[in-house]
């Protein structure tokens, strides 16, 4: 009757545990002990904290209900101990992993999305090295390519120039695929400037790794200089994510939203990484618990049984961003052009990101190259493969390049 006594009190013990671990560990507990942002935006992480409270009571229910029966309490107790060892035993070995320095355990992939979350940007400069030199450090911007005597702009150029701030210019700006990864007289800005035979100057303001809320700052920094300049925007789809990020290859400004206008924050930009990461450390509590949730995530959105992360405050940025660029260039009657990039993996298939472009550039009657139409016109008239127009690294190809900047020179060709 004792043992039965035991296995009864013992039985209730657990019972009411699960029921309070149930109850407790709710997303507004969880949250304040896991994510760094204080919320859960996203269904999918709310419906599997849910889930969890909902088998921890149900079970704790379960438990309590049958306590009067005669249980296999080592075969209970087994369970339970598997299932907390294993969470502990987990963590600590990815916690050795990293400390030790095993490329596979500081993998930030694993633990946190590229495109959304300033944890893997941290990470990886902490983990690999700081992306970005120091004496490239923009306070506006976040980081910016140098300006010299020979380069008064800070544009890619070939060589030294003398900028003519009177006379006609096309200024393109944009990320990695405007700066381009190939040699500098293959580049985008490079192929216009020799299809308009030196009629206008063109300068190449692409800076690698920039989004587009940091095209939105380097356009509104830089074309007050020039009396007659022509805006032309190149935009990969991926940029719009980017503008979530307080953090990439270096610090950079970011735009919050309140009552649908935009507030720029993250300026002044001063300190080196290494000494901002020391008020900034990552926010991780667990990094087992991340690694789960990543994955889940992912593979829960590449099913498409949930939205993109962050999708929703990226796109709300992202429209007020163009629309903001609209209005000044209309204000000031400035031609405004915008190239659609796409990642090659984009090129047979619809994203949200190239839907959600093509309706706020129509819906504002801004003209576009469409690079996804042009690659595909090229290979369905057989003169070209789609390897054609990517290097091994992503980045447009030679091939690429004239075919894009044909197109730009044939839509600046429709403003005069």
């Amino acid at each position: 009757m004792k043992s039965h006594s035991l296995q009864k009190n013992i039985l209730t013990a657990i019972a009411v545990i699960f029921i309070l671990v149930g109850a407790l560990a709710n997303q507004w507990v969880l949250v304040k002990l896991f994510d760094p942002d204080g919320t859960i935006d996203s269904f999918a992480n709310r419906a599997a904290v849910w889930i969890f409270d909902i088998v921890m009571i149900f079970s704790g229910i379960f438990i309590f209900r049958h306590r009067e029966k005669r249980l296999n309490m080592v075969l209970v107790s087994r369970g339970i101990a598997v299932v907390i060892i294993g969470l502990c035993l987990g963590e600590i070995i990815l916690r050795i992993g990293i400390a030790a320095g095993v490329p596979w355990f500081r993998n930030p992939d694993l633990y946190a999305d590229w495109s959304s979350s300033d944890e893997y940007w941290k990470l990886t400069n902490l983990w690999q090295g700081e992306q970005i030199d120091r004496e490239l450090i923009d306070p506006q911007l976040g980081w910016a390519p140098r300006k010299t005597s020979a380069n008064p702009l800070g544009v890619a150029a070939q060589e030294a120039y003398t900028p003519r701030f009177d006379k006609p210019a096309i200024l393109f700006y944009g990320d990695s695929f405007v700066y381009g990864n190939t040699g500098l007289s293959e580049r985008i800005p490079e192929q216009l400037r020799i299809l308009l035979k030196n009629t206008q100057q063109v300068y190449n303001y692409g800076v690698r790794g920039y989004g587009l809320d940091q095209i939105f700052l380097r356009i509104k920094q830089s074309y007050p200089l020039f009396e007659k300049p022509t805006i032309v925007v190149g935009l990969l789809t991926t940029d719009i994510d980017r503008c979530v990020l307080e953090v990439r290859s270096g610090q950079k400004p970011y735009f919050l939203v309140e009552d649908n206008t935009l507030f720029l924050k993250g300026v002044p930009i001063d300190l080196p990484f290494s000494e901002w990461i020391k008020v900034h450390p990552p926010q991780i509590k667990s990094y087992l618990l991340s690694a789960l949730n990543n994955k889940s995530y992912m593979f829960l959105e590449t099913m498409g049984l949930v939205p993109g992360r962050r999708q929703q405050e990226k796109e709300q940025i992202a429209s007020l961003l163009i629309e903001a660029l609209s209005e000044m260039t209309q204000k000031e009657k400035i031609p405004l052009v915008f190239v659609v990039f796409y990642p090659e993996q984009e090129i047979h298939k619809t994203t949200w990101r190239e839907k959600l472009l093509s309706e706020e550039l129509t819906k504002r009657n801004i003209p576009f190259v469409d690079v996804k139409q042009l690659f595909l016109k090229e290979i369905s008239d057989g003169q070209s493969a789609l390897s054609d127009f990517y290097l091994p690294d992503g980045h447009p190809a030679a091939r690429a390049n004239h075919v894009i900047a044909r197109s730009v020179a044939g839509v600046i060709g429709r403003f005069k």
